[in-house]
């Protein structure tokens, strides 16, 4: 039985003990007093267990939830109301307020409701309980030895600062104020300035033009402006200039500061034209840069070297004279840093140099806001950009729009597409041509209309009948036409075709047969078994029978098909290599590659078999090389079929006159001649219209296309802008180490 009552004993010592603990942890100040609970109330014995306050009340301490020391009061809380007492428990203020502060030794900033109103107001207090300043105030909280106190002004709330007998050591006229210790605040002017200043016997403006600043510590703070950071004494002297991309504490002692990443900006030449310092940096046009840092944006102006505007957002684009920004998903057009002149849309916006237009929201779905450089602004439900001007859709139906949106074409049109100095127009549901002026040339009195040329078209008429019109006369197709590329074809009842002019007059004479395809030598057309080929001219240049298929390519000799298998005819359709081969390509530096028995090699016009059939793979010969692959590795030969690159690659692939060469994960370059340029080493190489631009171990470097050093030195990342010309090259920054000592005696930076 004892045993029983000892393990039940165990857990309820612990218990009593845990709840012991807690309450003396509660207790405000005393450790031989401890708050306890019943019923849900609390009240407060000493260690003996003898109830010095009996437990009816809701908290001890004060209404921030904190436990401050405070030597002879204490601050308690019933009925959700907060009053004073001194620390042998007589009531120095019964509970009426709704919250309650210590500030300094002996005064309590206090909180009651108006007794019209709801609203709080806030006051100071004294030890004994009586008022110090009256409850006016519609926030009052302590800095230092100093209040930051808010107050309303017509319709707006503006702080300020007043000393503990209410005299105002700084005026009611800002939106913020905020504590920094030691003295220090941070100011926030109604136009969203800030300035950090030192009040002590009046207020010293210790800088301005920032962003934020963090609290004193050490007696030195970080300043926040644009993006950068920098390190502030107490006393208002700059230690570290506001350029850095971050500045971090650690326990006090030293600090760890990140420069900005270094740009360098170089010519197509290598040679070096300027340095910016930036996350990144990007041309918005040939005199402005961009500087990207942290989440903001600094237009720098090539031409008078000068960082001027700053937007806390990203710069995505110009406009006329104006910025296009984004900031939190939404888009807007800017004049400068402080003035938008469009409103926010949406990331649904297009733009050239002429027209920004946004697609907008609205209770019938969406519409487009269209605006002009000038800020002219038109609504319409769809558009299409145009040469120097803009088509929209308004109410239904189309017009055109000049670049200042002044109406050229009204919106009367169901359709409009233009065609150099003319639009194709769907009036009423027919089609017709009008010019810039918006006269008819061709009156809407047809179902289909396509553009031959600026000022041809073929028309297409309700009894579906085809005609060539320029509109003044129209020539009508015995059935219809169509046009190739330069060819115009016209084909009758009855089968037959014949070649005319973009005018519908006649080339040649009507011929059984239809278009099967046309290229360099001419047009053929396809008669049961037979092809016929015929220039420009209308002149037959052959008549051939039996082959299954003629493919055109650029060279003068035309592939055929008969029989499933392939060779080569001339333009004359004089049989010039037999069809033996299982697959041709067109003759490419007068080698052919065929292929034969699921192998690849090369012939001549003569058929001879220059390159054997050894080869899984080959591309054509370009510069009088090509690649093969051979046993799952590649190389480069000749036209004769030699090696000047083995075959001991992994992958070969061209691209823009080079041949790129990989080893497992390395990459080498050799140029069309089968040069090497390099043997394998890179991680990546980007072949671009000038140079070469080789990576490894994460950096990079410039190559001219010969190979020979153009940017030697190793960057981060290198950007080539095709516009300009030139190389922006970025090499990033390290975190260093620095103590604080170094820092205010001047040994650093």
């Amino acid at each position: 039985m004892a045993k029983l009552i000892y393990i039940f004993l165990i857990p309820w010592c612990l218990f009593a003990y845990a709840s012991h603990a807690q309450a003396y942890a509660n207790f405000p100040h005393d450790s031989t007093l401890e708050v306890f609970s019943k019923k849900g109330k609390k009240g407060i014995r000493n260690e003996s267990g003898n109830i010095l306050l009996d437990a009816k009340y809701q908290a001890f301490g004060w209404s921030d939830g904190e436990s401050k020391s405070l030597t002879g009061y204490i601050g308690y809380q019933q009925n959700d109301l907060w009053g004073l007492m001194s620390n042998d428990f007589e009531v120095i203020s019964k509970p009426k307020y709704h919250s309650l502060l210590p500030f300094g030794d002996d005064l309590f900033i206090i909180s009651e409701k108006s007794k019209y109103s709801k609203v709080l107001f806030y006051g100071l207090i004294k030890a004994n309980g009586k008022s110090k300043i009256k409850t006016s105030f519609r926030n009052i909280y302590p800095a230092g030895n100093h209040l930051i106190t808010a107050t309303k002004k017509e319709k707006d709330i503006y702080f300020g600062i007043i000393n503990s007998s209410g005299k105002t050591t700084l005026p009611f006229e800002y939106f913020h104020i905020g504590y920094l210790g030691h003295d220090n605040f941070i100011l926030t002017k109604n136009t969203g300035e800030k300035e950090l200043i030192k009040l002590a016997s009046k207020p010293e403006v210790l800088l301005g033009n920032m962003d934020s600043v963090s609290s004193f510590r050490d007696g030195v703070a970080i300043i926040f402006r644009n993006g950068k950071q920098g390190l502030i004494r107490q006393d208002g002297k700059m230690l570290l200039p506001i350029e850095y991309k971050k500045i971090e504490w650690n326990n006090g002692t030293h600090i760890y500061v990140t420069p900005l990443d270094e740009w360098t900006i170089l010519n197509q030449n290598g040679r070096e034209t300027g340095i910016q310092k930036a996350d990144s940096i990007f041309y918005l046009n040939d005199s402005l840069l961009v500087k990207n840092t942290s989440s903001f944006a600094q237009i720098h102006n090539i031409n008078t070297n000068k960082s001027n505007q700053v937007f806390h957002a990203d710069i995505i684009g110009v406009f006329g004279d104006h910025f296009i920004l984004n900031k939190s998903n939404q888009t807007f057009i800017a004049q400068d840093s402080n003035q938008i002149i469009s409103e926010k849309f949406n990331n649904d916006v297009q733009w050239n140099e002429d027209f920004f237009v946004a697609k907008k929201k609205t209770y019938q779905g969406f519409e487009n806001i269209i605006i002009s450089t000038k800020g002219k602004s038109i609504k319409a439900d769809s558009y299409m950009f145009l040469d120097n001007s803009i088509a929209l859709k308004i109410k239904a139906n189309w017009g055109i729009f000049d670049k200042n949106l002044k109406e050229v074409i009204p919106p009367l049109y169901l359709n409009i597409l233009r065609n150099e100095n003319q639009y194709i127009v769907n009036f009423k549901g027919l089609y017709g041509v009008i010019d810039l002026n918006n006269n008819w040339v061709i009156p809407p009195q047809y179902k289909e209309i396509k553009a031959i040329n600026s000022t041809q078209y073929k028309l297409v008429d309700k009894y579906l009948r085809e005609f060539i019109s320029d509109g003044d006369g129209n020539t009508e197709a015995r059935l219809y036409y169509d046009f190739y590329g330069n060819y115009g074809v016209e084909q009758d009842l009855n089968d037959k075709y014949r070649l005319v002019d973009h005018k519908g007059q006649a080339i040649s004479d009507f011929k059984k047969g239809k278009y099967s395809g046309h290229g360099k030598s001419g047009i053929i057309f396809r008669n049961g078994n037979q092809h016929i080929l015929l220039n420009d001219s209308g002149k037959e240049l052959f008549k051939i029978n039996d082959y299954d298929t003629i493919i055109f390519s650029d060279d003068e000799y035309l592939a055929i098909q008969k029989n499933g298998q392939w060779g080569f005819i001339n333009d004359s359709g004089i049989l010039r290599i037999a069809n033996r081969y299982d697959t041709v390509r067109p003759f490419k530096n007068e080698r052919s590659a065929v292929k034969i028995r699921n192998s690849w090699g090369f012939i001549n016009r003569s058929e001879d078999l220059v390159v054997q059939p050894y080869y899984s793979k080959v591309s054509d010969f370009e510069n009088s090389t090509a690649f093969v692959r051979i046993n799952n590795k590649y190389g480069l030969i000749n036209v004769n079929g030699d090696f000047i690159i083995e075959a001991e690659y992994d992958e070969i692939l061209k691209e823009k006159g080079f041949y790129l060469l990989r080893k497992a994960s390395k990459w080498g370059i050799a140029n069309t001649q089968g040069e090497v340029i390099s043997y394998p080493n890179y991680d990546e190489i980007t072949v671009g219209n000038d140079y070469l631009k080789v990576e490894k171990y994460g950096t990079s470097r410039i190559l001219s296309k010969k190979g020979t050093n153009l940017i030697d030195n190793q960057y981060d990342q290198i950007y080539y802008d095709e516009e300009r010309k030139l190389f922006l090259a970025k090499k990033k920054s390290k975190k260093e180490q620095v103590f604080l000592t170094d820092i205010l005696s001047g040994d650093y930076p």
